[in-house]
């Protein structure tokens, strides 16, 4: 058996929630099927820090697909004519496009609709390309999946897709994130805010996570009497961050807030376990990763109370109205002077982020591809 499989959001040191998505799928599937030759295409050159196992066949197809007008050349005509060459049992591909047209089995994975939410942080020819292809690519696809049950509902409602057609294969927390010690904290927080105690912000710095609302939200706690606690912004800066860093520099706290850019995996558990609490108040999530690896660090979250956050969250948060400035600044108040709720959330947490797996979505992926290939051989 031959499976082919998107792998251009699967880049070190820039991996995004998409890109931890495909590689942590795609590397469990790989060992667990030793006798299946996986075939990754690339649209740069594969990255040897990333290692797989032996059956495993790496591409590299020209152009890089980092612009809406390239995208299309890479699907629709580059990776259709290496497809021909492999003549794989299927292909997979995790980042809402596809080659239209294939006549072999196709696995297609939209995660959100988030440009509809925020429509005007996204460029205009990249926004053309989400409304037109992105319906046409999920609509074609053999099988189709998402992330969320959020995102299913406003995808059927969006592309005009029958529900029960769009399978749910959720993220999870990675394995490295889980509690640190009681010195790694300290260590941590002596590095990072000269002792002080922290509130985290784990995600791309970008405003679409309503960074405008999270930064007046604290600059209000600290005018209302909170003392000493940090606010700290870990992530890799993206479209849009020249807004954040802008707002920064006009509020009264500008000098509690700390951003550390991109860390790796190593640095980012101490940062994330370290730290006080989470908040994380987005506009729009069609799932919300970063809520999970907190929860399985041992760090209660705030979260509002919006799209996919509750659905992921479950009774494991507390939760804020998204723009309320008000609510969200008395959350966090309340998040750092409260020990009983933070203990009481940080147990909850970890009963929530146990029931998401990557082993068991991993298990969901290769039943969809038993899926595809099965409804192709009866069609």
């Amino acid at each position: 058996m031959k499976v082919a499989i998107n792998v251009r959001t699967v880049r070190p040191g820039r991996l995004d929630g998409i890109g931890w998505y495909t590689n942590e799928i795609l590397r469990r599937n790989i060992e667990a099927n030793p006798d299946v030759e996986f075939h990754l295409i690339h649209d740069r050159r594969p990255d040897p820090r990333i290692q797989y196992a032996d059956n495993v066949v790496q591409h590299r197809l020209l152009p890089p697909a980092r612009r809406a007008w390239l995208y299309d050349i890479w699907f629709q005509w580059r990776v259709p004519s290496l497809l021909k060459s492999i003549n794989p049992d299927v292909f997979i591909s995790t980042d809402g496009s596809l080659p239209l047209g294939l006549d072999i089995p196709t696995i297609l994975v939209q995660h959100d609709l988030g440009y509809l939410a925020v429509p005007e942080q996204v460029d205009k020819l990249t926004l053309w390309y989400y409304h037109n292809r992105f319906p046409q690519c999920f609509r074609a696809a053999t099988v189709k999946a998402t992330v969320s049950e959020f995102s299913r509902n406003q995808i059927v409602k969006e592309f005009g897709v029958n529900k029960a057609d769009v399978h749910i294969v959720p993220n999870a927390a990675r394995e490295i994130f889980s509690p640190v010690s009681e010195a790694v904290k300290s260590e941590t927080r002596q590095r990072v805010t000269n002792g002080s105690p922290y509130i985290v912000f784990v995600g791309t710095i970008q405003p679409r996570k309503n960074f405008e609302g999270l930064l007046k939200a604290f600059d209000r706690a600290c005018s209302d009497g909170l003392e000493d606690v940090k606010l700290v912004l870990a992530g890799r800066k993206s479209y849009g961050h020249g807004a954040v860093d802008s707002f920064i520099a006009t509020l009264g706290c500008r000098d509690r807030i700390i951003t550390t850019g991109w860390i790796p995996d190593e640095e980012l558990v101490k940062v994330m376990g370290s730290a006080t609490a989470m908040v994380y108040i987005p506009h729009y999530e069609g799932f919300g990763i970063p809520i999970i690896e907190a929860m399985a660090c041992g760090v209660p979250v705030v979260c509002s109370r919006t799209t996919a956050l509750p659905e992921v969250a479950g009774d494991a948060a507390l939760y804020v109205e998204d723009t309320n400035d008000k609510t969200v600044a008395d959350a966090i108040k309340l998040i750092a002077t409260d020990t009983p709720l933070r203990e009481k959330l940080i147990a909850k947490g970890f009963l929530r982020s146990a029931q998401y797996s990557w082993d068991e979505s991993a298990n969901k992926m290769w039943e969809l591809v038993h899926l595809a290939t099965h409804a192709s051989r009866i069609g």
